[in-house]
């Protein structure tokens, strides 16, 4: 079978593809979902989100990394709970030391917040776990014609309302912008039922006049205050065009002109237009220039279009405008700066750059986790064959996409030294040479599992982490930590385990899903608190024996 978050195929002098890193090379069964994701908006303000991502997984995992594509201009600011890193629209979560085993049907919730700057409401997309594609859910959400709606001045402007999917029963959403705001909103409640949700429902926005000559804004809250199920919630950034300023007044403002635009992935008959436009855009208008005019190519595009059919070996140009919403008081922007490319002569012949070595990270007596930096390519690297050598020949494991560079290995042997390489591809087949080998040595059974601690001081704050490291050759089964913390001290969270205390005396006890760690396994349960005066915790034992500090 495919092990968690690979895929076998078969690449170039690969005879066979096995599921893990020891099993006999067999033809892979159709792999199934590596996790189930649900995402869930659970606080809006505007100009950033907060939302909950839990994960579940169909096999039990011992490290993991989640990867997804956040929507259009938003920026991860914060991640609870995982490391985290974004490459344009591309974010990915990786496990800290105390989450990083889920038992299979289990479920962690991580927390991440971004900046929101078009204020959109779309979820983000393309989830991948562990190297696979997942089952997602997005959270159902609040859909608004318009996330930055102005009004002028006395007048009034409307924004159309309804929901992403049918709710199982009658769905209230109240609106309220508080009643100093310059912009008022009505109703107060738009009731949406089982049969007419996705049937848009008005909503008015007015601003009275005033004595000022400026522009004036105003938040309109949007959230749900009955039904099922829960539906994010969103908020309007209205502006009142005032009738006292010349420019808002008597003339039309252009939507802000799109910038950055650049060809990538550049082939024979194909290329990638990316760009960054404005969200009061009600589409971007994509043109080529031919014969010294300009004729428009596609329109309806946000932020990129791919590009078919193209001739080889030919120059193309092209530039951007956006064209506004209706009603909002806009006109179309200026023109981008145009791009320039040429096109291949013919079929992509050339193969990606070499991988770097791969590098190996926690590494148990059964598992480790592989990762390896970029290859380079004149298009795209698509995806990189994941190969182990076995009795002297190398054989793929695994095919993973191009961002999947985190693979856990698992199904290892103790005391043993495993080697592996990667090899870049592309879209048109063409591979790589294969990176250097790494060899990785699997850590010895021993008579007693590993216990480590890591108690992070920050006066009169503390973080104890604790990871369990089954080294045995056995399962390890009903598992106590126990520590000597001062009466005085206050315990905040736990995280991984249930903690009791008896005196200065504290126990930390296994969770239903951790309860086993099966041999080369781990588990990192721990929590945080404060003392005054400052005392952290210590003395930690597993079992009886002593944790060793790190």
């Amino acid at each position: 079978m495919v092990g968690a978050g690979g895929l076998a195929a078969a690449a170039p002098g690969a005879a066979n593809a096995t599921a893990d890193a020891t099993a006999a090379a067999t033809a892979p069964a159709a792999p199934t979902p590596a996790a189930t994701v649900t995402y869930t908006t659970t606080t809006n303000w505007g100009y950033g989100l907060q939302a909950d991502v839990s994960i579940t997984p169909s096999v039990t995992v011992t490290q993991w990394t989640l990867e997804f594509d956040a929507a259009e201009q938003q920026t991860l600011t914060f991640a609870a709970y995982a490391g985290s890193a974004q490459t344009g629209r591309h974010v990915t979560l990786t496990n800290r030391p105390f989450n990083g085993t889920i038992a299979a049907g289990s479920t962690i919730h991580l927390v991440v917040q971004f900046s929101n700057p078009t204020s959109t409401d779309v979820p983000p997309s393309s989830f991948v776990f562990n190297g696979q594609a997942t089952a997602y859910t997005p959270s159902p959400y609040i859909v608004v014609s318009a996330d930055k709606p102005t009004v002028p001045e006395g007048g009034s402007s409307t924004v159309a309302v309804r929901l992403s999917q049918a709710p199982t029963a009658n769905t209230v959403i109240t609106v309220g912008s508080g009643s100093a705001a310059p912009i008022q909103a009505a109703p107060s409640q738009l009731t949406f039922t089982p049969t007419d949700w996705d049937v848009p429902h008005v909503l008015t926005l007015t601003s009275p006049s005033d004595a000022d000559t400026t522009n004036q804004t105003a938040y309109i809250w949007l959230q749900q205050q009955s039904g099922r199920p829960f539906y994010a919630p969103d908020v309007l950034f209205a502006t009142q065009l005032d009738n006292g300023n010349v420019t808002s007044a008597q003339a039309p403002t252009p939507l802000p002109t799109p910038t950055g635009l650049q060809a990538l992935h550049i082939a024979d008959t194909t290329a990638d237009l990316t760009w960054l436009g404005s969200g009061l855009s009600a589409g971007d208008v994509v043109e080529r220039q031919v014969d010294g005019r300009w004729q428009q190519y596609a329109g309806g595009a946000f932020g990129s279009l791919a590009l078919t059919n193209l001739t080889p070996a030919t120059t193309y140009t092209f530039r951007v405008y956006s064209v506004p919403v209706q009603g909002l008081g806009y006109t179309a922007s200026a023109p981008s700066a145009p791009v320039s490319f040429t096109t291949l002569a013919g079929p992509d012949t050339v193969p990606p750059s070499k991988p770097p070595t791969p590098l190996f990270s926690n590494t148990t007596t059964t598992a480790t986790n592989l990762s390896w930096g970029e290859s380079t390519d004149n298009v795209q690297v698509t995806g990189y064959y994941v190969q182990q050598l076995v009795a002297g020949a190398w054989t793929t494991i695994r095919t993973v996409a191009a961002a999947a560079r985190f693979q856990p290995i698992s199904g290892l042997t103790p005391a043993t030294s495993f080697t592996f390489g990667v090899i870049a591809f592309d879209a048109k087949g063409n591979a790589s040479v294969r990176s250097d080998p790494a060899t990785v040595t699997t850590q010895a059974d021993t008579a007693y599992p590993i216990c480590r601690v890591q108690v992070q001081a920050y006066n009169p704050g503390f973080t104890a982490t604790v990871t369990i490291v089954n080294t045995t050759a056995a399962p390890l089964s009903g598992w106590t930590v126990q520590f000597t913390l001062p009466t005085t001290a206050t315990v905040s969270t736990t995280f991984n385990g249930a903690l009791t205390r008896n005196g200065t005396i504290g126990t930390i006890s296994p969770q239903p899903w951790n309860t086993v760690i099966g041999a080369g396994g781990q588990t990192s349960p721990g929590f945080t608190g404060s003392a005054l005066p400052f005392t952290p915790p210590s003395a930690f034992t597993l079992n009886g024996r002593p944790c060793t500090s790190i």
